[in-house]
């Protein structure tokens, strides 16, 4: 990425060359832009568990595109979270929380690591995009490891089905739901990500 150390920031000149390097390689064989993608996610980016999920992935959310967003924007912002999670794990083995107060720690990390960036991904969709919708791509965008049989239509239902995931609307106001989102999607992989450093009780 850029020589910086801000996680918010990435090379997309760079990125976007690379890209077309992959581009030029597998057109030849596979004229589906969203499996181009999807493969170059794996293969170059080390970036979502596999080409067939991440066609899934992609292929969902690119209905909530703006229209002045492309696949590739929503490909750029997966790349980012990478950034994003190897300088937040830096940063928790460092951080120590009294008495291990795990609220404390979710929302630290939120706060610190995560919420930009939930700006800037919010940014990518239309109004129309729900906030369990979001809750789940901000855990696959963020998770260490995928488990072996990872099923993205179950993964949609369990965040759908997520009572702790809020609603736009309390009433007929809108609120601000970006912290009660993040905590859906996040607060589970923070958790476990906490967990090996320090002894979490039962």
């Amino acid at each position: 990425m850029d020589k910086t150390d801000n996680p918010y920031n990435i090379d997309r000149a760079r990125l976007l060359d690379n890209y077309r390097i992959t581009e030029n390689i597998l057109k030849s064989s596979e004229k589906n832009e969203i499996k181009i993608i999807a493969q170059w996610l794996v293969n170059n980016q080390s970036a979502g568990p596999s080409q067939e999920i991440n066609v899934e992935i992609i292929n969902y959310y690119s209905k909530y595109l703006k229209k002045d967003k492309t696949l590739l924007d929503f490909a750029l912002e997966w790349i980012r979270a990478q950034k994003i999670r190897r300088e937040y794990i830096l940063n928790l083995i460092k951080t120590n929380f009294p008495s291990n107060n795990l609220n404390l720690v979710i929302d630290h990390f939120i706060s610190s690591f995560f919420l930009k960036y939930y700006e800037i991904l919010r940014d990518l969709f239309t109004d129309t995009i729900q906030e369990y919708e979001l809750s789940a791509l901000l855990e696959i965008l963020f998770a260490s490891e995928r488990e072996q049989n990872f099923i993205f239509e179950n993964h949609m239902e369990k965040h759908k089905n997520n009572p702790q995931c809020p609603t736009l609307f309390k009433g007929s106001e809108r609120i601000d739901t970006s912290i009660l989102t993040l905590r859906s999607g996040l607060a589970n992989i923070i958790l476990r990500d906490y967990e090996p450093i320090v002894q979490i009780p039962p």
